[in-house]
């Protein structure tokens, strides 16, 4: 599939994965604007310094298309 053609959004989580092919780049926006309702901050990971009891959560920025 060209990129002018559609795009391809592919997802795994804890196991789960979801696989959505949009047919153009508008509909690809839709997919990643219905993804951020419900994961509105793209989160990388955590890091803890158990001896300052400081727990530390990273973020990604998310992608412009």
């Amino acid at each position: 599939m060209s990129r002018e053609a559609g795009a391809i959004h592919f997802t795994y989580a804890e196991g789960d994965t979801s696989h959505v092919i949009a047919p153009n780049i508008e509909a690809f926006r839709a997919e990643l604007a219905r993804l951020y309702q419900y994961h509105p901050q793209a989160p990388a990971f955590i890091s803890i310094d158990p001896k300052a009891g400081v727990v530390t959560h990273h973020f990604e920025r998310k992608p412009e298309v």
